[in-house]
């Protein structure tokens, strides 16, 4: 289960690791992850793997092409949604063995992350990075609300008024933080 809190900046996309035995990456990213970190993905390309290229982008192709010549050697697709079937299809039709390698704001990873979970990808299958900043959420168990989680130990569900302990233990049905009762 795959949390997604994970907070990094730009320049920190290299921290992606490339897991032995893979035969071929599919690298997701939204443009902001591509114009922050494109120079971050450098040791992707000195790889032997097969690398396939989605960028969620209103551009051109022509035009990410001119801005990254470094990406004219690969499969590159570029989508105006993540939400659009063409990445779904795209998903679904990777053999056995491809990793996927995601990077961008929050709601765009959690999509591409769901469509990727529907396609088959398991969470070993799968490293996702968010790049900002992203508020975790807590789920009463009480009430069963979800809530922006504040800074202190503690947190009061504004539905019930209840006061919560909030685990460590992120639920992947919720996309939450599980909040258990104060005792």
């Amino acid at each position: 289960m795959i949390p997604l809190s994970e907070t990094i900046q730009a320049e920190e996309i290299n921290h992606f690791s490339i897991p032995s035995h893979t035969a071929k990456l599919l690298i997701v990213l939204d443009e902001a992850a591509l114009l922050e970190g494109g120079s971050s993905l450098q040791p992707f390309f000195s790889t032997d793997i097969r690398l396939h290229f989605i960028v969620q982008t209103k551009q051109t192709k022509k035009h990410i092409l001119y801005s990254y010549p470094e990406l004219s050697s690969y499969s590159l697709d570029c989508l105006v949604t993540v939400s659009s079937e063409r990445l779904l299809s795209i998903l679904r039709i990777q053999f056995i063995g491809t990793r996927l390698v995601v990077a961008g704001s929050a709601p765009f990873v959690k999509t591409v992350r769901n469509h990727a979970e529907t396609a088959g990808f398991s969470d070993e299958e799968m490293q996702l990075k968010i790049i900002g900043s992203q508020k975790d959420t807590v789920f009463c168990v009480k009430c069963y609300s979800r809530h922006d989680r504040n800074e202190k130990d503690f947190f009061v569900c504004p539905s019930c008024r209840t006061e919560l302990d909030v685990s460590s233990h992120y639920s992947k049905r919720h996309d939450a933080y599980l909040g258990y009762i104060r005792v």
